[in-house]
């Protein structure tokens, strides 16, 4: 075979396997708040939203809430940015970030909305 196949195959495979390793690093799992609690990591709660339960702060640009994940845990919110236009619409909402005690802090916030 040839050197430069050699070399071709072998840049191949270092950037295959440095894009699963990317990938892997970048994938943030979906969890219930018990196993947050548990990672201490960065991850992922998909869960409904207690209705009437909110609680934001302009001033301080603070979004409190409360939100049930799919086991029925109950728990807060806190979120550090603009509370969603939309957040008293949301079918299902999607938090990440990390879980301490009993409050998530949330890193980013998305929101579903049934159409």
């Amino acid at each position: 075979m040839k050197p430069k196949y050699l070399v071709g195959t072998a840049l191949l495979v270092v950037c295959f396997v440095a894009a699963a390793l990317l990938v892997e690093r970048t994938t943030t799992p979906y969890v219930t708040f018990q196993e947050a609690l548990r990672s201490g990591d960065t991850v992922q709660i998909i869960g409904h939203r207690v209705a009437d339960s909110d609680l934001y702060s302009a001033d301080f640009r603070t979004f409190r809430f409360r939100m049930r994940d799919p086991e029925g845990m109950e728990f807060s919110v806190l979120y550090n940015g603009v509370k969603p236009s939309n957040f008293e619409h949301a079918s299902e909402v999607v938090v990440k970030g990390v879980a301490s005690d009993s409050l998530f802090t949330a890193e980013e916030l998305f929101v579903k909305l049934d159409l």
